[in-house]
C-alpha cells in the first residue's frame, strides 16, 4: 500500500453510505453545489443517454442545466460496496423522475449504476466515477 492506511470496512461502508445519501438529497433539494462537493475535481460521469461529462466543472454545468429544465427525483440504491485500500466500488439502483418545466410529459427511468468512490487524505469519501449501465 503506497501512503494509505488500512481502514475498517465497515466504517468505510457507513461513510460511503453517507454520501450516498448525500447525492440524493442533493438531486431532491437541486443543489449544484452540495453535489458536486461531493464529487473529486477528476470525476468522470458517464450519463444513461451515453453523455459523458469530465471533471467537476463539466458535470457541474451539467445539472445546472438539467436542474433548469427539470424538477428531479431521484434515488441511488447500493446492491453492494467493495472497498479495497483507496477506492471503493458500488453496484447501484437509479430511479429517477423528472417533472418538465414548461412543455414535455414527466419521464420516469430506472437504470443499474456503478460509483466508484476515491478516499481523501481526510479519510472521507467522494465520488470519482459514476457510470449508468442502460439495458
Amino acid at each position: 500500500m503506497k501512503g494509505t492506511a488500512k481502514s475498517d470496512t465497515s466504517l468505510d461502508r457507513s461513510k460511503i453510505a453517507t454520501v450516498r445519501n448525500a447525492l440524493n438529497e442533493a438531486v431532491k433539494q437541486s443543489d449544484v453545489h452540495h453535489l458536486t462537493n461531493l464529487l473529486t475535481d477528476d470525476v468522470v460521469v458517464v450519463h444513461e443517454d451515453g453523455l459523458c461529462t469530465c471533471g467537476k466543472q463539466e458535470t457541474q454545468a451539467f445539472f445546472l442545466h438539467a436542474f433548469a429544465r427539470y424538477d428531479i427525483e431521484g434515488t441511488v440504491s447500493s446492491a453492494d460496496v467493495i472497498v479495497h485500500d483507496k477506492w471503493a466500488v458500488e453496484m447501484d439502483e437509479v430511479d429517477t423522475s423528472r417533472e418538465p418545466f414548461g412543455v414535455g410529459a414527466p419521464m420516469r427511468v430506472h437504470y443499474k449504476a456503478i460509483l466508484v468512490y476515491a478516499r481523501q487524505s481526510d479519510f472521507s469519501w467522494k465520488v470519482a466515477r459514476f457510470i449508468a449501465l442502460t439495458e
